[in-house]
Parts: structure tokens; C-alpha cells; sequence
């Protein structure tokens, strides 16, 4: 970056700058360009070029992404953040496995994974970032973004949008890990642009005259477009794009049924009776993984008393694996773990499996007395688990937190009445709050409730007064969206549990069978009796109720359990 901000303290702290020059003067092409064209015209160009930093990828998607703006600026540049946002889905996101998800203001949470974005324009300084890759992990201030242009590059006034767009494809690349092309040891001569910010460790291929992250590239930031070889570094680190899909559960027997859709047309593009080499009866309950590369099934065989775990791997459309499940009672609550490695089974007490080959790693029993029912992850930490429990003689429910690694019960909070009912439970990201469905009256009218696991205290929401919660998940660490099960009316109810705010996003007429949050898009799609429902999150941060056009038409053969997904909404 050309006017270094900050040089004491980053050479202080070992850590330079990555950033972008001056967006003056980009229509014409320099001298050291054309030099640079010419020296680099023999190279072959079907090889993979680039400079990244290996021990910086990040390690999951999608990636958050927030802005450290407060209220009046975040809706004073509604159009800036928009312009950036699309300028990486059409760039880095586009044309690779890269995910981003949020974009909304940064919260102080100290466990949140992602980037933050501070907006400035100061004399000398460019937009940058502090470090490469997960370097920016919940840093504040780890990206800048200039809006303006009244101090840095003037000559951007007037033509912002050209400008935002093109910076954003830059940074963004060193948000991924990747260092300025020029930095590498093998920069020809004729490249007179000097090394600037955090250097790579692993170069690919040879040099890149024509990447977005070149200062000797011909057009400014290539012109907000990635190279061809841009695209190939950024599919080594990060995987290709994958393709947005619904995959229904359209029979519950034997032989399970799926049937394919892709998102963005509706068209059914598979068809697929699973097949399973073991005797089944019916799937009783299936959950995908996190990171949407695997479905997982329970499949019963109730003649002969036996259940299984089966792998279904999205990739290649087939059972990766079958595992026994040598349990006494039927299996309640399944969860996979946020890094997407085990398996929590609960029946009883809670069987951890390991995803990669279905063997039983462990099982943790619960205190004596108590009967676990439910599952629950926290996506900030993928050791522990959180157990629904109940002792019906005692008439009293208990929530667990329970260790994976140690395959012990770390901590018990007693919740009051018992409710025969209950097995809904959900957990905050960071692993605070949990939410579920509680006795409010001595008639066990059931309502939302929240357990602080810092303190113990349990409460309820004056303002939820719904007494038949269902589906309840946690969008973030402070809200949550649930449904209320009626005969008539079905309401899809978000809730900021710190603000005290209640939206309805939409009245059903029928029954919601499921609801599941997208954390990349933000959107929450809803099964109803025949047909989907997806409530598309704004920048304003309300919804909209979108028709999907998608049809849920099942096959026969199905018991709707009230455990169970009927869908996933995933990415191939």
C-alpha cells in the first residue's frame, strides 16, 4: 500500500499492512505494465499462479463478515456495503468454494469467527487490511474500506461504486490469505513495484502478471475481475463453488426415498432410493452435517428391534457407511458436531460416534435417574454437548453439558417442572444461553424459555405468549425463530431475546413440519404440509416472505415423526 499507515506499529508488532494504491490514474497502463505484459506473455497460463499464506486459510465457511459501523453510518452507506458485498459474491464467491455470511453490524462477541470492517478516509492511507487470512479473525479494524474518497484518491469521487467494487475484490483476496503477487521471490525485473504487507509462504505455479492481487497488473485491482489463475489458487485453498440443492426425504420406508432440487431453477435433478445393505423398516430420524457434506439416518428395524446409522454422502449420492446401533430404547435427538467429526446420539444416555467411519467412540451417561430425550450443539465449540434430560419420578427436567473429548458430564442445571412432552432444545454459538419449551402454568401450557448456563437462571418472555413452541433454533447469540403449533394459524416468530423485539415474519395455514436457518444467506426456509417457504433476510434486517415455487410431495410410506428433518437445504 502506497502511503503506509501505521508502519511503526506494524513493524513493532511483526506484522505489515496488506493493501491496495491509489485509484488515480487507472484507465491508462504503466510503463512497468507494459514491460511486465511483455516479459510475461511466454508464461503457460493454464498453470496455477498465486501467493498465499498456508498457515492462515481459514479452516471452515462461510465466513463472517461484519461491519464495525454504528447505526447512523451503517444506514448512511447502505449502497457502499451493498456494492461491496455483491463485488465479492461475484468475484471470490462466484468462482470458488468461499463462503460469507452476515454482513450486518459487529456485535462485542468474543467468540465470533469472521472479519470486521471499519469504514475510513484518511490522508496516505489506503484501504488494507492487518495481516492475511484468519490473521483478521474477530479483529477489530481488521479490514478498512474507504466510501468517500475525500482524502485518499480524490479522483474516485464520482465513479464510487467502480471504485468500492474493485478495492473489495482486492482486499478481500488478502481477507482469504492472499498475499500481493509481487511480494514473491520469483517478481520479474521489469515489476518495479515494491514487496508491501504480509508475504505468502507457499507460491503456486509461476508468476501472475494478470492477478487481482498484482501491483504491476495493467488495470487497477484487475479491474475488481479475478484472473483465470486467481480463480484455480483460490479453488485449491478453498475448494470449487458448490451448487445450492434441497434434498427431500419424499418416503420414510423402506427403501428411503430423496428427491434432488437445485435452488436456483426448482428442477429435479435426482432421484434416489437409498440403498442400504442392512434390513430397515424406516428412517426415524435424519440430520445433515454443518457443512452440508453429509446427511445422517436412523434407520429402524422394529420387528427385530434393532436400529442403525447410516452416512449418506452428498458428493457422490451413496451410503458411505452403516454402523449398528446396539441401544436399548429408540433413539430421540441426533446432532452433528460444528467441526462436522462425530455424531451425538441421544437415547437414554448419549452414544458419540465418529462421522468419518460410524464407530462408537464413547458413551456418556447421564446422572442417575435421568433420561436424556434431546441434543444440542453450540457451533463456537465442537466438544461439548447439551442434553434435554427428565426424571419422570421426580417429575423434574434437567439440561446437561456434557464433554465429547472426556465422555463426561461437565455440568447440570435443574430447569423446574418436568414436562412429559418437551424435546425442544436449542444453544446460543457461544455456548451461554439455551432455549426451550417449559411448563408456565400448572396446566403445562408451554412457552419459550432460556437458561443462562453462566448463572443458572432460568426465565421466560413476557412478550412470547405462544404456548406451543416448535422448531426452535438459534440464529445467533441473540435471537432466536420458532413456530407456535396451532389448528388453525401457524406463526414463524424471530425474537431478539436482549432487545426484547418480537417479529412475525409470516401466519401459515398449515402445519410447519420444519424450520432451518442458512447462516450464509441468512435465510430461513420452512417446510409446510405440501410446499417451502423461504424468509430472506434484508439489509435492513427484516424479511421477506419469498414463494418458492417447490413442492413437497412425498411418495407414500411416511410417518412424519415429530423428531426428525424431512429436508436439507444444502451446497454440493
Amino acid at each position: 500500500m502506497k502511503g503506509l499507515k501505521g508502519l511503526a506499529l506494524a513493524l513493532l508488532s511483526g506484522l505489515l499492512i496488506s493493501g491496495c494504491g491509489d485509484g488515480g490514474g487507472t484507465n491508462g497502463v504503466s510503463s512497468t505494465a507494459k514491460t511486465s505484459v511483455e516479459q510475461s506473455a511466454a508464461q503457460d497460463k493454464a498453470t496455477v499462479k498465486g501467493y498465499a499464506l498456508s498457515t492462515v486459510i481459514w479452516d471452515r465457511v462461510p465466513i463472517g463478515t461484519c461491519w464495525d459501523l454504528n447505526n447512523a453510518d451503517f444506514a448512511r452507506y447502505s449502497a457502499e456495503r451493498n456494492w461491496t458485498r455483491l463485488a465479492v459474491e461475484e468475484t471470490w464467491e462466484q468462482n470458488s468454494g468461499v463462503e460469507f455470511s452476515g454482513w450486518q453490524q459487529c456485535t462485542n462477541d468474543p467468540n465470533y469467527y469472521g472479519i470486521r470492517i471499519s469504514v475510513e478516509d484518511i490522508v496516505g492511507s489506503a484501504p488494507h487490511t492487518w495481516g492475511l487470512g484468519a490473521m483478521l479473525n474477530n479483529a477489530q479494524g481488521g479490514m478498512a474500506l474507504n466510501f468517500t474518497f475525500k482524502n485518499w484518491s480524490p479522483s474516485c469521487q464520482g465513479r464510487e461504486e467502480y471504485c468500492i467494487r474493485r478495492i473489495a475484490a482486492h482486499e478481500f483476496g488478502h481477507a482469504l490469505g492472499f498475499a500481493h503477487e509481487q511480494n514473491r521471490p520469483d517478481t520479474p525485473s521489469s515489476c518495479i513495484e515494491p514487496a508491501q504487507g504480509t508475504k505468502g509462504d507457499t507460491m503456486v505455479g509461476p508468476w501472475d502478471l494478470a492477478s487481482v492481487m498484482n501491483y504491476c497488473n495493467p488495470k487497477w485491482n484487475g479491474d475488481g475481475k479475478l484472473s483465470p489463475t486467481d480463480i484455480e489458487m483460490a479453488q485449491k485453498f478453498y475448494g470449487p463453488r458448490r451448487q445450492a440443492v434441497f434434498y427431500e426425504v419424499t418416503r420414510e420406508v423402506a427403501p428411503v426415498h430423496l428427491t434432488v432440487y437445485d435452488y436456483a431453477t426448482r428442477a429435479i435433478v435426482k432421484e434416489i432410493d437409498l440403498g442400504v445393505a442392512v434390513p430397515y423398516d424406516r428412517a426415524s430420524l435424519m440430520r445433515s452435517s454443518p457443512d452440508g457434506r453429509r446427511m445422517y439416518f436412523v434407520l429402524a428395524n422394529e420387528a427385530g428391534n434393532q436400529q442403525y446409522l447410516a452416512a449418506f454422502d452428498v458428493a457422490s449420492n451413496s451410503i458411505a457407511w452403516v454402523s449398528g446401533l446396539n441401544l436399548s430404547s429408540s433413539v430421540l435427538g441426533m446432532k452433528v458436531s460444528s467441526d462436522n467429526s462425530r455424531i451425538f446420539i441421544a437415547a437414554e444416555s448419549v452414544s458419540v460416534f465418529d462421522a468419518a467411519n460410524g464407530a462408537l467412540k464413547g458413551t456418556i451417561s447421564a446422572p442417575q435417574g435421568l433420561r436424556v430425550s434431546q441434543v444440542a450443539t453450540a457451533s463456537d465449540d465442537s466438544d461439548v454437548i447439551y442434553a434435554l434430560a427428565s426424571n419422570s419420578g421426580l417429575k423434574r427436567d434437567w439440561i446437561l453439558k456434557l464433554s465429547a473429548n472426556g465422555l463426561n458430564v461437565v455440568k447440570t442445571f435443574e430447569l423446574g417442572d418436568w414436562n412429559p412432552y418437551r424435546n425442544e432444545l436449542a444453544v446460543t454459538p457461544d455456548g451461554k444461553r439455551a432455549y426451550f419449551d417449559g411448563p408456565s402454568s400448572p396446566n403445562y401450557e408451554q412457552r419459550v424459555r432460556e437458561l443462562d448456563m453462566t448463572s443458572g437462571a432460568v426465565r421466560e418472555f413476557a412478550a412470547l405468549t405462544e404456548l406451543n413452541p416448535l422448531h426452535i433454533q438459534t440464529i445467533n447469540n441473540q435471537q432466536i425463530v420458532f413456530t407456535n403449533n396451532s389448528s388453525t394459524l401457524n406463526p414463524v416468530i424471530l425474537y431478539d431475546v436482549q432487545k426484547g423485539v418480537k417479529s412475525t415474519l409470516g401466519v401459515l395455514s398449515t402445519a410447519v413440519r420444519q424450520i432451518q436457518f442458512d447462516p450464509k444467506s441468512q435465510s430461513i426456509f420452512v417446510l409446510k404440509s405440501s410446499d417451502f417457504s423461504q424468509f430472506d433476510r434484508q439489509d435492513d434486517g427484516t424479511y421477506k416472505d419469498v414463494d418458492l415455487k417447490l413442492a413437497y410431495s412425498t411418495k407414500g410410506g411416511m410417518h412424519y415423526s415429530s423428531f426428525g428433518d424431512f429436508f436439507a437445504f444444502l451446497r454440493k
